[in-house]
């Protein structure tokens, strides 16, 4: 995970006096920097492999939704609970 989504996470806690969590939607995996540009049959099977599979929105809707039940346990003093996502995590926002 990148730093700066963990810097932002705790930037986002601390101003909002919150629980911020960042769950890790790609188990691990993520779309790797050599990929782009796209610009060779190897890359584009790379990229297209991971959208359809780790970053398939459908499949990602139904990860949040189950975690949501997860954290709800967890921290069960929560009242609200909110999803925030920038490009692909809005979508599945």
């Amino acid at each position: 995970m990148a730093i700066q989504t963990l810097q932002g996470a705790d930037f986002l806690a601390t101003r909002l006096n919150s629980l911020v969590l960042v769950p890790d939607f790609f188990e691990g995996n993520y779309a790797q920097p050599e990929w782009f540009p796209a610009d060779t049959e190897e890359k584009k099977n790379a990229l297209t492999s991971f959208v359809s599979n780790e970053a398939s929105i459908p499949r990602n809707v139904d990860t949040l939704l189950e975690i949501t039940k997860q954290y709800n346990t967890l921290f069960p003093s929560v009242s609200k609970w909110a999803a925030l996502g920038l490009c692909w995590g809005g979508k599945v926002s």
